[in-house]
């Protein structure tokens, strides 16, 4: 069924937010993303239901297992640079 890239989030049956940017700050200040944030209980609820379904065709995807403290160093000062990358 190929690979779903947009992000949909609801928020307590009635904020909604549909769009491309992830939900850090590379795609907020740099990518110039955008999501819609929407107020209804019915988009909501489409959307919870539209998510149950596609988890039918999901597959489960484990973590290699647990990442070393040299690791995680280097992925920090990795994200600290990033907007000069």
């Amino acid at each position: 069924r190929g690979m779903l890239h947009a992000k949909t989030t609801t928020v307590d049956g009635r904020w909604s937010t549909v769009g491309s940017a992830n939900m850090d700050t590379r795609s907020f200040c740099l990518n110039f993303e955008t999501n819609a944030v929407i107020y209804g209980r019915e988009l909501a609820a489409g959307l919870e239901r539209q998510f149950e379904e596609d988890l039918k065709g999901a597959t489960v995807v484990k973590s290699g297992g647990s990442r070393s403290r040299r690791r995680r160093l280097l992925e920090a000062c990795c994200r600290v640079l990033a907007p000069l990358l």
